[in-house]
């Protein structure tokens, strides 16, 4: 069970008790992160410092909610003023902004009015050259809204977690409150046509591809699925089909308080978890021994647990790598694994970017944590 270290961390000169909710690759040496200020902010990946011309103070009047690398340089946005932008690092303000209007596709209703709806999730795709954004539950629906950016043309499905295939970017998925997660082909313009499986879960927090054969879902409640991805030109029971796999509510399963995200790249697959105080001893069925080394239950830290695949998806908790301070009290709202570099971005309530690399050494323990105050709610707060 390797230990990261906090080799760097930074506030990326965000205003005090400002949480920052999103962190994402923004160039080989840079990322991006929005925070409650409602500002978008460019930083160097080793240095963490912020970059020149890095920060736009304002991104969406009513609140940013959402961040994706758009390709070529670009960053996505998108808000509760019910419009994506774009952004280009070499040029000052946004260079293209979407808003949806009232649709005149058949299979809509007309007499919803999708301008300015607000939007929570966004997800690119370069290679496609189009966005998605799904909206907040409108009467009594989530919707996703997608665009191709060289058109402005948009169609409309259901849902608010979104995301693209990794291979086939005409494959889309969509994951919303009402349990399910829907998988749609964008190349057919008519809804109903268009969606290609249902799966059935819980209220959607995450949900994603993960290969090109599985998916999963995160609920609000911490619930945890993964299922097959099912397709028309394969045969019905190929020799490798993913099994699904009900895994529950998973604080239990990985001893944590919760759940921050599904991550995966090309290395494999991990699920974020965190704890941020200590708890009963008999919700971590600690060991008595344990106790009495440690003088506690459970430390305040962030763990990354692989998820094997053979022959079914199961966790591999001995191999986890653990991340032990992370953001002290404070909750941890995302993370950015690089698998090539072994290094983890972190980011979190208390207004801090963390780095971190693995330690050959016995870990230390961590004396840059800031201490927090108790704070009023403020900005955009999934959950």
């Amino acid at each position: 069970m390797p230990n990261l270290r906090c080799c760097s961390s930074s506030s990326l000169s965000l205003p005090a008790e400002s949480y920052i909710y999103q962190l994402c690759a923004a160039g080989p040496a840079s990322l991006a992160a929005i925070s409650s200020d409602n500002s978008l902010r460019r930083f160097d990946r080793n240095s963490l410092a912020l970059l020149p011309d890095g920060l736009v103070k304002e991104t969406h009047a009513a609140g940013v909610s959402s961040l994706c690398a758009a390709g070529d340089g670009l960053l996505a946005t998108c808000g509760k003023d019910g419009t994506v932008k774009l952004w280009d690092a070499r040029r000052a303000g946004a260079v293209a902004v979407f808003q949806a209007g009232t649709p005149i596709y058949p299979f809509i209703d007309l007499s919803i009015s999708y301008k300015g709806m607000p939007l929570l999730s966004l997800a690119c795709n370069a290679s496609s050259h189009s966005i998605v954004a799904g909206t907040e539950l409108v009467k009594p629906d989530a919707f996703v809204l997608f665009w191709y950016i060289s058109t402005h043309i948009h169609q409309i499905f259901k849902g608010t977690a979104i995301q693209f295939h990794p291979s086939r970017p005409s494959v889309l998925l969509s994951g919303s409150t009402d349990g399910l997660v829907n998988i749609y082909d964008t190349t057919v313009p008519e809804e109903e046509d268009a969606l290609v499986q249902v799966v059935k879960h819980s209220s959607i927090h995450h949900a994603g591809f993960m290969q090109d054969k599985a998916v999963y879902a995160l609920s609000h409640d911490e619930m945890f699925s993964i299922h097959p991805v099912t397709s028309a030109d394969e045969d019905d029971t190929p020799a490798n089909e993913v099994k699904a796999v009900e895994f529950g509510d998973l604080r239990p399963v990985l001893k944590a308080e919760y759940v921050v995200q599904v991550l995966v790249d090309a290395a494999g697959s991990y699920v974020a978890s965190g704890r941020t105080r200590w708890v009963p001893l008999s919700y971590y069925f600690c060991t008595f021994k344990t106790m009495l080394m440690n003088g506690k239950c459970s430390d305040r830290s962030l763990s990354l647990t692989p998820l094997g695949h053979t022959p079914e998806f199961h966790f591999e908790q001995s191999n986890s790598w653990m991340l032990p301070g992370a953001h002290g009290e404070e909750v941890v709202r995302s993370v950015l694994f690089d698998s090539e570099s072994r290094t983890v971005y972190t980011c979190g309530e208390d207004g801090h970017v963390r780095l971190w690399k693995e330690e050959s050494a016995p870990s230390a323990e961590l004396s840059s944590i800031r201490p927090t105050k108790q704070r009023k709610e403020k900005g955009y707060k999934p959950y």
